[in-house]
């Protein structure tokens, strides 16, 4: 599973990395102590005298159906998702983003 997430920055060359720390939820706690931890790189993107970074991190040895907490290096939210059931074939995908952009001008 690859988890992704944008870093809005003034100094991030390409390369550079993060951590994601993460584990599988349980009902005893909200949020589980997050024990294990991916290595995340970055790729830049420099346009108008913004920088943005997206990180990529894959978390591996996940168990299907199970939920997942994990939280971003330098992050104060926690995020959770469910590992994809087993099937025969086939990919699933599914990209969110949320860029901190006040206004849509996707319409202009």
């Amino acid at each position: 599973m690859i988890v992704s997430f944008v870093v809005k920055d003034w100094d991030c060359p390409t390369g550079t990395t993060r951590t994601v720390a993460w584990a599988e939820a349980t009902d005893v706690e909200p949020v589980p102590a997050l024990k294990n931890v991916a290595t995340a790189t970055g790729v830049a993107y420099n346009e108008d005298g913004e920088s943005l970074c997206l990180f990529d991190a894959e978390l591996s040895g996940l168990k299907s159906n199970v939920r997942y907490h994990y939280r971003p290096e330098g992050g104060a939210e926690t995020f959770s998702f469910v590992a994809d059931p087993e099937r025969a074939g086939g990919n699933t995908y599914a990209l969110l983003a949320d860029f901190g952009i006040e206004n849509d001008l996707s319409g202009e």
